[in-house]
């Protein structure tokens, strides 16, 4: 019975964690939406339709930011140069 109730008092705190993290989030920060593509194309059009909702449910700013670059990795260098 014991291991019962501390299984689930486990899980309940494993559980209310992402919830604490999650009302961080964005914070006031103006979130980068970062496109392998030049603007004016299907990518930057589907990322500002995405944006259209997150923006409402976020509650924050949120830019488009264009990194063309040969062989697509343009994206994948910024985002890991802001990382760390």
């Amino acid at each position: 019975m014991w291991k019962a109730f501390l299984g689930g008092l486990a899980l309940s705190a494993a559980l209310a964690i992402p919830a604490i993290a999650a009302d961080e989030f964005p914070g006031d920060k103006t979130i980068e939406v970062v496109i392998h593509a030049k603007y004016g194309g299907g990518t930057d059009t589907t990322a500002r339709m995405m944006m259209i909702r997150s923006r409402r449910e976020l509650g924050t700013d949120m830019i488009v930011v264009s990194k063309p670059r040969r062989q697509r990795l343009g994206g994948s260098v910024l985002c890991r140069q802001q990382a760390g």
